[in-house]
């Protein structure tokens, strides 16, 4: 269930990243915040919530071009070197929905920081490249992980699985862009 989740999750990002031109160098943290803080809450969840469905390929193209936009005009600001704006914008759009899926997992009782624990991811972890499903290895040290703080994972429902599947999938987009920018 994580697996398919992370796959899903993982072909919509990069499907949506594939339709769009191209980022700039980010250099500053000026420029890791600019687009992220050029859009609403709301645009980010429309856009974290979209790539969780299949349902809604045109409006999401519509919300990728102008965050395309908006991720340009930031590069452009923020005097990006060319040769860096793939990787900020993969940041950026990871960055986006990761935001809402941290609130909207807390809210299903998972704490997203389980998830960064027990994946490795953040600053000075390992930031391990999730391009597909989680391995049995991974899948069982978070349902490990997140049983421990007195979640009973057999009653997550298939949605909060597809979003933890999501979540790992942009969060490793995004440090490993990160991780590029730097």
């Amino acid at each position: 269930m994580i697996a398919r989740s992370a796959f899903a999750a993982l072909g919509s990002l990069a499907l949506a990243a594939a339709m769009l031109p191209l980022p700039a160098h980010a250099q500053s943290e000026d420029l890791l915040e600019c687009s992220f803080l050029k859009v609403t809450p709301a645009f980010r969840e429309k856009i974290a919530m979209s790539m969780l469905s299949d349902e809604t390929v045109n409006e999401t193209e519509s919300m990728m071009d102008t965050f395309a936009d908006i991720a340009s005009q930031c590069a452009t600001a923020n005097k990006l070197d060319p040769a860096k704006m793939e990787s900020y914008f993969t940041y950026s759009l990871a960055r986006l929905p990761r935001e809402t899926y941290v609130d909207k997992l807390g809210e299903q009782g998972v704490p997203a920081t389980v998830i960064d624990d027990t994946l490795g991811f953040g600053a000075g972890r390992a930031n391990p490249v999730i391009t597909g499903s989680l391995s049995e290895a991974q899948v069982t040290a978070l349902l490990s992980a997140l049983a421990a703080t007195g979640l009973d994972t057999d009653k997550v429902s298939d949605e909060t699985w597809a979003m933890v599947g999501a979540y790992a999938a942009t969060t490793s987009l995004m440090w490993q862009s990160l991780a590029k920018l730097r």
